[in-house]
């Protein structure tokens, strides 16, 4: 049995870059965010790529699993508290797209390797 690596799956480098482009769009306009959001949107998208690691590194498929749906469910509170940010300040929304971007592409990929998951793992 083959150990998989965290470091070789696309759906862990997309969470990176997400989080990389989270962090510049929150130094970018740190003027116009409120510091307690940026914390929280901070500490959001980096459980993301934390949890897809754990999920990852694991054998048993119901933990993993469960740590997928986990980060699942940390990004699509992290879409919903940016929503949130793009709403109260409206010119910031023209610079989220590489946040957008990233965050559209990792759900996909997230449900793309559950669907791999469920075909190739059957207990």
């Amino acid at each position: 049995m083959q150990i998989e690596t965290f470091r070789n799956m696309s759906i862990y480098d997309k969470a990176l870059d997400l989080c990389f482009a989270s962090y510049q769009f929150i130094e970018k306009h740190q003027n116009q965010i409120a510091m307690e959001d940026a914390f929280k949107i901070r500490r959001m998208v980096t459980r993301i790529p934390v949890k897809i690691a754990t999920a990852i590194g694991q054998n048993n498929m119901k933990l993993r699993f469960k740590r997928l749906n986990e980060a699942k469910i940390e990004l699509q509170n992290f879409e919903q508290m940016l929503d949130k940010i793009h709403k109260k300040v409206e010119k910031i929304y023209e610079y989220g797209f590489e946040v957008d971007y990233y965050s559209g592409e990792l759900m996909r990929l997230m449900n793309g390797y559950f669907g791999w998951l469920k075909r190739n793992y059957k207990e």
